[in-house]
């Protein structure tokens, strides 16, 4: 199977944090072309803040006529503009707001007039912590969470603040590349969405029996995983993983297999503890997982046969004997009796 998905992911910071005081950005009164683009939809004048502490408003002409951007807060004010040329035709004009005059929860109104004319091009009401535009969120990750079809989107950081979800619903196989997008506001209707951060990929975790996965203990010690190492091909090189006691947050310890042995591993096991088992493949350019449930040594067992099988016949009936493969729960084993009569092929 070889399936490839990209994901892109708005992560709306209203539902899941506060605001941190220095979110990571850009220099604050900074203005790139890119940033221009993202608030393409916006109403002019387009208006933007980084910090909660500053404010910057903007918007384009197709001349290089003088333009004024009054603002009120508790009285009129003339804001002092800056121009620049961005292509051929077109200019961009920008007001960048004092500190004294950037309130947050409070209106601030705007109107845009040309001076010569006194005619006016925009008006709109603002208020500063509608309009945050944070950069992207950096170091995004992609990391397993012990279920196979979902991956866990951790290292979503934004400066002090640090953010994950679960992607699930997924094709476990699959090959999937995620990127993430984030806006910050007080409600969900409000704010500006960021660019995409880098693009982070990974396969998404099968289940055990997509490779034949099993894992059993014959005396409740000792654990035996087993698996088709040959299902994928070319991609023949695994290595198994345990974990027990996964209340706690514990890291995963290598099981080292005994020499010659390419798809088994055993390890010691704890009749007390469950048990987490993870199978990764070691020589693919992207690694494959593969999760069976958690497991208890008492819920999987597979016991040795029962040896030293004898048979008495007497008169009519034959008496049969032999010793329990595993004398800690010989109370508890179930047994079944296959035989055959001389001379028929089929056994009952």
């Amino acid at each position: 199977m070889d399936l490839h998905c990209r994901w892109r992911i708005l992560l709306s910071l209203w539902i899941q944090v506060g605001f941190v005081p220095g979110l990571h950005c850009k220099t604050v009164n900074h203005l790139s072309r890119e940033d221009v683009l993202l608030l393409k939809d916006e109403k002019d004048p387009k208006c933007f803040t980084r910090t909660e502490q500053d404010f910057t408003c903007f918007f384009e002409t197709a001349d290089n006529r003088t333009y004024d951007l009054l603002y009120t807060v508790y009285r009129e004010k003339r804001c002092e503009m800056s121009v620049r040329k961005i292509e051929a035709t077109t200019f961009l004009h920008i007001c960048s707001f004092p500190q004294s005059d950037v309130l947050s929860f409070v209106e601030t109104h705007l109107e845009v007039v040309e001076r010569d004319t006194n005619t006016r091009l925009y008006r709109r009401t603002v208020s500063v912590e509608d309009h945050f535009l944070l950069d992207p969120p950096f170091n995004v990750s992609l990391h397993h969470n012990g279920q196979a079809g979902q991956l866990q989107g951790l290292g979503v950081k934004i400066k002090q603040a640090k953010e994950g979800g679960t992607l699930d619903s997924l094709v476990p196989g699959e090959e999937l590349d995620v990127q993430v997008a984030v806006k910050y506001a007080l409600n969900p209707n409000a704010g500006h969405w960021s660019s995409w951060s880098n693009l982070v990929r990974a396969v998404v975790p099968q289940s055990a029996d997509d490779i034949s996965l099993t894992c059993y203990t014959s005396d409740l010690q000792n654990i035996t995983c087993q698996w088709n190492g040959s299902r994928y091909g070319k991609e023949k090189d695994y290595k198994l993983f345990y974990k027990m006691d996964i209340s706690k947050d514990l890291v995963w310890t290598e099981c080292l297999a005994d020499g010659g042995l390419t798809e088994m591993c055993c390890f010691h096991g704890d009749e007390s503890r469950a048990v987490r088992v993870k199978l990764c493949s070691s020589s693919a350019r992207l690694n494959r997982t593969f999760f069976p449930p958690e497991f208890t040594l008492r819920n999987s067992i597979k016991s040795s046969p029962p040896c030293h099988l004898r048979g008495a016949s007497e008169k009519d009936k034959l008496f049969l004997k032999w010793e329990t493969p595993l004398q800690a729960l010989s109370a508890h084993l179930q047994y079944e009796v296959g035989y055959q009569l001389r001379g028929s092929e089929a056994w009952m």
